[in-house]
C-alpha cells in the first residue's frame, strides 16, 4: 500500500477526496525559525509553497517524489515509518541542510507530518534550541496536533538529547 500511496492520492484528489482523511490539519504550518511543517498537500500544492514563500523543501518519505525541482530546493531523506528506522543520520544531514539554507524558508514534510518530518523539526529543536526531547515534541504538537513520532525515533531523539545536549546544559 505504501508503494501505491502517491497513486492512490492522485486518484482521491482527481475525485475530490484529497482532503478527506486529513479535515481535522492543516497541510502546512510555520513551527519556528523559517521552518515550516508539513503534509503531502503542502508540498504538492505550488500555490501553498508560494504562498508561505518555501524555497526548500526536506522530503523525509521514502515514497513521494519531488513535484517542483525546478523552482525549489530538496533535499530527500527516504526515510520509513518503522521504528527499527536509523534515525540520527538523516536528522544531521536535515539540521546541514537548515543551517546552510536560514535565510531561506523551508517545508519539512513526510505523508502526514507526524512521525518522520516532526522528528526531523524535534532534532531541530533540541540541537539549535537545547530542549528536551519532550519539550520539543510538546512544543511542536501545540501548533500541528498530530505529531507523533513512532516509538523507535522517540528512543534516538531522547538518547541523543541525553548524550549531547543534556550533559552539556549542566557545564553551564
Amino acid at each position: 500500500m505504501k508503494k501505491l500511496f502517491p497513486y492512490v492520492h492522485s486518484f482521491f484528489k482527481k475525485i475530490g477526496l484529497g482532503n478527506y482523511l486529513y479535515k481535522d490539519v492543516e497541510p502546512i504550518n510555520f513551527i519556528v525559525d523559517n521552518l515550516f511543517l508539513g503534509d503531502f498537500r503542502a508540498a504538492d500544492d505550488i500555490g501553498i509553497l508560494r504562498k508561505n514563500n518555501i524555497s526548500n523543501i526536506i522530503n523525509c518519505a521514502f515514497n513521494l517524489p519531488n513535484k517542483f525541482p525546478k523552482e525549489i530546493t530538496y533535499i530527500n531523506l527516504n526515510l520509513k515509518d518503522e521504528t527499527k528506522q536509523p534515525l540520527i543520520k538523516s536528522m544531521e544531514d536535515a539540521y546541514k541542510f537548515i543551517k546552510d539554507n536560514k535565510d531561506k524558508k523551508t517545508l519539512v514534510h513526510c505523508v502526514y507530518g507526524k512521525s518522520r518530518s516532526a522528528s526531523v523539526i524535534i532534532f531541530y529543536l533540541i540541537k539549535e534550541k537545547k530542549m528536551s526531547f519532550q519539550e520539543a515534541k510538546e512544543f511542536v504538537r501545540k501548533i500541528r496536533s498530530c505529531v507523533n513520532p513512532n516509538e523507535g525515533f522517540e528512543k534516538e531523539l531522547t538518547k541523543y538529547y541525553d548524550e549531547n545536549i543534556a550533559n552539556s546544559n549542566k557545564d553551564i
